[in-house]
């Protein structure tokens, strides 16, 4: 686990040292182990290292015996072992037990195909500097981030934007589409960022570059796959699930450095440390987080797993006061960041790294489980699943007699994501300057989730937005800050691949009842806690927003002055009135986003 940054000049020329070093200081605190450089020509990379695997060998940038290829790696490769076997065994040789120089090889027997070949999580920088060729790629998942920009005939990447921020060159033209996308959904989906000028590379694909030409070309070496579904029986699914998360977590747990894992109680978190206590055959350490307010407090539901998994757990109470380290959080992103819930994983990846480098987290199960309730609405809305017969067969009937009064449900990503906006369309128009008006664009998604049934849609929808743009995002931050390692045993390609093979029911059961989600899961859940530990009300990851802006349930007013004042960088973009009414609705989590951007832009235009 590392930062990653680096210079391209593609009209010739080095990029200069002092560069270089700035990008990476920048990234320190994602690599205090180590740090290095690498200039040849035109191409220079920088690096910061957190040393996880063969500390000792793995330093970069690392070249190839011969030269050809460097490469500047963030993030774990877990099949290293598999394709050092298989490199080995076509004559490659090796030096080092790092996952590092098995990229290098890949990328000396594969080139730009070597991301395909690599199961873990990853932002890649590969040089061929004879050739003047490179290669940037980003996991499948996006678990690791990836940004870059290209201007003043130069190409410039890094983990995090604040180190492209250290280039003379950078261009600080805000995107309001970008900014109308956060007011939406809570985060920037790729490829937008904040900075109309830099872009996020997207899960699963890669730029090409060729740095005599100056062309770039971006391509996907790899999609999910969805909507192939499986017969199989009830106990044949939890036998397939089961060894399916077991050997992920197998494979997650190599490190040379001390580990543990996060436990909030849940029923993924859960999982994950289960299977990685039945692994290692002791207890292991377990981190959590607790809220003064009962309601979001869950730590007496991660006592009792811990007890019955065995595991050593640590716990710390989030306090009112929490909402300090707004500034800082944000200045660590880069850019608005709306999901409350990066403030808790902050402070609960601040208590792991008092003892350990790295952690297992259960992020992923909600996605690809199906344990979403809004996975429940949509199906109902889009398929009437779970509607008493009658009213099932008479929707389509009044969708074509009465269009006006019954419209047909609208089974695309513009449906999707306006389901799940947190603040809709007419409330955004009020709120945007009419001459910054930005027009509403959907996260990229591809036309091959067309003909999906809704749950998969809605499923691979979150897979290729929410779950890397807001979940992943918000734990490599905010874990990255503190210098820790979080891998996500659930949020696997092989785990994936099984997960979206069960028919939509064994996902999610849905009846005219309610919802009942991650079906399968659940079961293998339960078998290692109890029956019924899981049977209450879904809860997340959830915070106190409402009362770390309004105590005793108040408005409080200098921050609502705060948010619709005049000479504030907020008034450049939303008009203050509407600000103003917009505090005055109550709506917390609006109030909270428009905190988010005005904190960000106080502290950055």
């Amino acid at each position: 686990m590392c930062g990653i940054a680096g210079i391209i000049n593609l009209g010739g020329g080095r990029p200069e040292q002092g560069l270089l070093d700035m990008m990476g200081a920048a990234l320190a605190h994602r690599g205090p182990d180590g740090a290095g450089t690498f200039i040849d020509g035109p191409i220079g990379l920088a690096h910061r290292r957190l040393a996880i695997i063969d500390p000792a060998g793995g330093a970069q940038p690392m070249s190839s015996p011969d030269g050809t290829w460097v490469v500047s790696f963030n993030g774990e490769i877990y099949n290293h072992d598999e394709l050092r076997r298989e490199l080995a065994a076509k004559g490659r040789i090796f030096a080092t037990r790092s996952d590092t120089e098995v990229v290098v090889a890949a990328f000396e027997r594969w080139g730009a195909d070597a991301p395909s070949r690599l199961r873990g999580m990853f932002a890649i920088a590969a040089a061929h500097p004879a050739v003047g060729r490179v290669v940037l790629a980003r996991d499948q998942f996006g678990i690791k981030p990836l940004h870059w920009m290209h201007a003043a005939g130069r190409l410039a990447f890094a983990s995090e934007i604040r180190a492209l921020r250290r280039l003379p060159w950078f261009d600080t033209t805000l995107d309001a589409g970008a900014i109308d996308q956060f007011l939406r959904l809570q985060y920037i989906p790729a490829p937008a960022s904040v900075f109309r000028a830099v872009r996020k590379l997207q899960p699963g694909c890669l730029l090409e570059i060729d740095v005599p030409s100056g062309q770039i070309e971006q391509r996907r070496y790899w999609s999910p796959s969805w909507g192939h579904h499986e017969e199989r029986s009830l106990d044949a699914w939890i036998e397939r699930i089961g060894a399916a998360i077991d050997e992920s977590v197998a494979a997650h747990l190599t490190a040379d450095v001390p580990y543990g894992v996060f436990l909030s109680g849940g029923m993924d978190s859960s999982v994950v440390a289960s299977a990685m206590a039945r692994r290692i055959g002791r207890p292991p350490i377990a981190f959590c987080i607790g809220f003064e307010d009962a309601r979001f407090d869950e730590t007496h539901w991660a006592r009792e797993a811990a007890g019955v998994i065995g595991a050593d757990l640590r716990v710390e109470t989030v306090r009112a006061d929490a909402l300090a380290i707004l500034p800082e959080l944000l200045d660590h992103y880069g850019e608005p960041f709306g999901d409350p819930s990066a403030i808790p994983t902050w402070h609960v990846s601040r208590l792991a790294r008092r003892e350990v480098k790295m952690v297992l987290s259960g992020d992923g199960g909600d996605e690809l489980f199906a344990g979403y309730h809004s996975y429940g609405s949509w199906r109902r809305e889009q398929d009437g699943i779970g509607r008493p017969l009658h009213k099932r067969l008479l929707r389509p009937l009044l969708s074509r007699l009465i269009p006006a009064r019954w419209p047909a449900p609208r089974r695309t990503a513009t449906a999707w994501f306006d389901q799940a906006a947190w603040i809709p369309r007419r409330i955004r128009d009020q709120l945007w300057r009419p001459e910054l008006q930005p027009r509403e664009a959907d996260p990229e998604t591809s036309a091959r989730l067309a003909g999906l049934d809704a749950l998969d849609m809605a499923q691979a929808l979150d897979v290729e937005s929410y779950l890397p743009h807001d979940i992943l995002t918000k734990v490599d931050v905010a874990s990255m800050a503190h210098g820790l390692e979080v891998r996500t045993p659930l949020t696997d390609v092989r785990v994936l691949e099984a997960a979206a093979a069960m028919p939509p029911d064994l996902r999610q059961n849905l009846t005219a009842g309610g919802v009942r989600g991650k079906a399968i899961l659940r079961h293998i859940a339960e078998r290692l806690v109890r029956p019924g530990f899981f049977d209450r009300p879904k809860q997340g990851f959830s915070v106190p927003v409402a009362d770390w802006i309004a105590p005793q349930g108040r408005m409080d007013k200098e921050m609502a002055e705060r948010l619709a004042d005049r000479a504030g960088p907020m008034a450049q973009l939303l008009r203050p009135e509407a600000v103003q009414s917009l505090c005055a609705d109550g709506d917390r989590h609006h109030v909270w986003l428009l905190l988010v951007l005005d904190t960000w832009m106080r502290g950055e235009v």
